[in-house]
């Protein structure tokens, strides 16, 4: 009998042993599974490319062109054992045959505390911005890729470079609110300790801030901004004050959209005024949409009337069109476009 309880109290310490190796195990396992994974970089993208044919009546213009814009993106991010997400996104232009250099980068850390973010790329009040709606994501008069011939650049900014290194701040959405802010020390792709050189029409120590909000209505919802930008003109002859100020409203129900958005710049004394509207509408895998832009600076006015239209031939790939015409400093155009586009 002493033996037989020998063995019993041996088997059940031996077993005691083994469950608390086994949870042991366990909870090790468990803390591994927790701790956070090592940012593991993807890679995506687009090409788009458009074929156009364009005529202001000038015997100099070919009137024809063939333009592309590709762009590789490196992203990357982990979540944290403390709950903060950390990643990197890298835009590498290949338009260049992809030498050293990149149009946008960004290092961020997000929380609960909001986003922040250091490296190359456009302002608070820009990034902001709530443009007019239309039919075509790759053309249209607020298209950063194709514009061809005279068709004026919505992107209006108060320097020369839009992708600067910046630091910046966005807070978390409360109740579909959002704001902003970022600084930037030079009006170009490097930094420096000190001013570094005065160059004519560079605007430095730039401030951007940018209120943004999106809320639910009649089944619809309705986006605006508004952006205001401020820099010290590294040269300047007169008044040394540049900014911008900017605001726009889309508002969507069901398969329409419809908005505009302004845009006032103050250069030095000198003011320019973009503003566009413009309608889009969704009907299954093809969009329509029809546009109208107008600038207006001391130099001359610029307007555009656009009406363009895509087509989803399956996810990421569309077709894209657009008939535009206008006039630039007294002079009228009118542009066609053909392209397509690939999002990776």
């Amino acid at each position: 009998m002493k033996k037989v309880l020998l063995s019993t109290t041996a088997l059940v310490a031996a077993g005691l042993i083994v469950t608390s190796v086994a949870y042991a195990d366990e909870e090790e396992m468990m803390e591994e599974e927790m701790m956070a994974e090592p940012v593991s970089v993807s890679v995506g993208g687009y090409f788009r490319a458009a074929v156009g044919a364009y005529d202001d009546g000038s015997a100099n213009d070919r009137g024809h062109f063939i333009n592309q814009n590709i762009e590789i993106n490196l992203a990357g991010e982990t979540t944290l054992d403390n709950g903060i997400s950390a990643g990197v996104n890298v835009w590498l232009d290949g338009n260049i045959g992809f030498q050293d250099d990149t149009s946008e980068t960004r290092l961020y850390l997000s929380g609960g505390f909001g986003t922040i973010t250091v490296g190359q790329f456009e302002s608070a009040a820009q990034l902001g911005t709530v443009w007019a709606p239309g039919g075509n994501s790759n053309f249209g008069i607020k298209s950063p890729w194709f514009t061809g011939g005279a068709m004026p650049s919505w992107q209006g900014i108060i320097g020369n470079n839009e992708d600067d290194v910046t630091v910046m701040y966005a807070s978390p959405s409360f109740n579909g609110i959002s704001v902003s802010a970022s600084y930037a020390p030079e009006d170009a792709k490097t930094s420096y300790a000190g001013r570094g050189t005065a160059d004519a029409g560079e605007i430095s120590e730039t401030i951007g801030l940018s209120l943004n909000a999106s809320m639910p209505v009649m089944g619809g919802s309705v986006s605006g901004g508004i952006g205001y930008e401020t820099g010290t003109p590294e040269v300047c002859t007169g008044m040394c004050d540049a900014n911008s100020l900017r605001g726009g409203l889309v508002v969507s129900i069901d398969d329409l959209s419809i908005g505009g958005a302004i845009l006032e710049i103050d250069n030095q004394g000198a003011t320019t005024t973009h503003s566009d509207v413009g309608i889009g509408y969704s009907l299954g895998g093809m969009s329509i949409g029809v546009q109208y832009g107008n600038v207006d600076s001391a130099s001359g006015d610029s307007e555009a009337t656009a009406f363009n239209a895509s087509y989803g031939l399956g996810p990421g790939i569309e077709v894209n069109s657009q008939v535009a015409v206008g006039s630039s400093g007294g002079n009228d155009w009118s542009q066609f476009l053909l392209g397509t586009s690939i999002v990776f």
